[in-house]
């Protein structure tokens, strides 16, 4: 189920029981993310187990190096690399950050203390050698040894935050404001700017057209998550999440959401039986 269906059905269910339906859709969207975060928690410590369609795969993400210069915390004589990533939710034994792996996503990187790091370092501690770590501070991840990208797999807090992994080619037409994009092959015009071969460029907004033979992909192979993608949350949590915002934000009462259900059923199979 979409985000946008999650939201459509909210409001098709507001105006046939309310009288207030002046809600926008962002304001539903922003309580989706809220209410699933309380029940992936909710059901997080009953389980006791990540349920897989809570993940999200964040894609080849490039990571800067950091020196003494740029991070006072650092050792001088120690390079790191640094990557962003949107805020996660907050599980026990920090499962919202359910993966990071190397920039071939064939390795994991572990996660450890800055502290103990610190320590493994200065002791010449054998294991460092032989895996990847990371420290995490706020939503701020440094590796060492350092990597030039990362491929994380979070339950992030709002699902929107995240990628879509396609590799499929764009077509004119299509092209995104604030979307990257690359070349693979021949040339392109875009805004007046041509591009060859392994150039990259940002979509503008109201320039959705290029022109030229030229195969145009979303850069690393991934592009925002939209409305229109699959929620990350199966079936019946999405129906929870509907029902807590119609209970819970507009004062709905559960038994009118059930009655409308049932008769909205009950109205489609009279119509199907009379076909």
């Amino acid at each position: 189920m979409t985000l946008k269906e999650g939201i459509y059905d909210v409001r098709h269910i507001l105006k046939a029981l309310a009288t207030d339906t002046e809600v926008k859709n962002a304001h539903v969207a922003q309580k989706f993310h809220e209410y699933r975060a309380i029940e992936i928690l909710t059901e997080y410590h009953v389980m006791g187990e990540v349920n897989p369609l809570w993940i999200q795969n964040y894609g080849k993400t490039v990571t800067t190096t950091v020196t003494s210069s740029d991070n006072q915390e650092t050792v001088s004589s120690v390079c790191l690399s640094k990557v962003t990533l949107p805020p996660v939710i907050k599980l026990p034994r920090n499962r919202g950050v359910y993966r990071i792996a190397n920039s071939s996503n064939q390795k994991s990187v572990y996660e450890i203390s800055q502290q103990l790091l610190w320590n493994k370092i200065e002791a010449n501690d054998f294991t460092v050698g032989d895996f990847d770590f990371y420290y995490q501070e706020g939503n701020e991840y440094f590796f060492y040894p350092k990597l030039s990208a990362c491929n994380p797999h979070l339950i992030l807090a709002n699902p929107l935050d995240g990628y879509v992994m396609t590799t499929e080619s764009v077509l004119s037409g299509s092209i995104i404001a604030d979307a990257v994009y690359t070349i693979t092959s021949g040339t392109i015009t875009y805004n007046g700017v041509n591009y060859i071969t392994s150039d990259t460029f940002t979509g503008v907004s109201g320039v959705n057209t290029f022109t030229g033979g030229g195969q145009v992909k979303f850069f690393l192979n991934k592009r925002g998550m939209t409305v229109e993608d699959e929620y990350p949350c199966d079936i019946g949590m999405m129906e929870k999440i509907v029902l807590n915002i119609l209970t819970k934000d507009f004062g709905i009462e559960q038994r009118q959401v059930a009655d409308y259900r049932n008769d909205t059923v009950n109205q489609r199979d009279r119509v199907a039986g009379a076909v």
